[in-house]
């Protein structure tokens, strides 16, 4: 893949750091909101807080390595990393 057709594929770096930014700031948020549903979530679907613990581990740190991963991708186009490690 050239540089010009990885260019393409992000169309607008800056609006991926912006939404990974919102992301990033938002996160405290959405992580209050299922806090206050977990108690009627457990008695709905019968579950133990040993579950409960689990879905909350796995959802912080599936959010954490998603954002990971798109700000890394960004910020390895943007600096050229990627054509730099394909050619060596």
């Amino acid at each position: 893949m050239t540089t010009t057709n990885q260019k393409n594929l992000i169309k607008s770096p800056k609006l991926l750091i912006v939404a990974v930014v919102l992301g990033v700031i938002l996160n405290p948020l959405n992580t209050t909101m299922i806090t206050i549903a977990l108690p009627s979530i457990k008695s709905e679907f019968q579950l133990t807080s040993t579950d409960i613990f689990f879905m909350g581990v796995t959802g912080v740190v599936l959010f954490n390595l998603l954002q990971f991963l798109a700000l890394e991708q960004t910020t390895a186009t943007n600096v050229g990393l990627i054509s730099t490690l394909k050619t060596s």
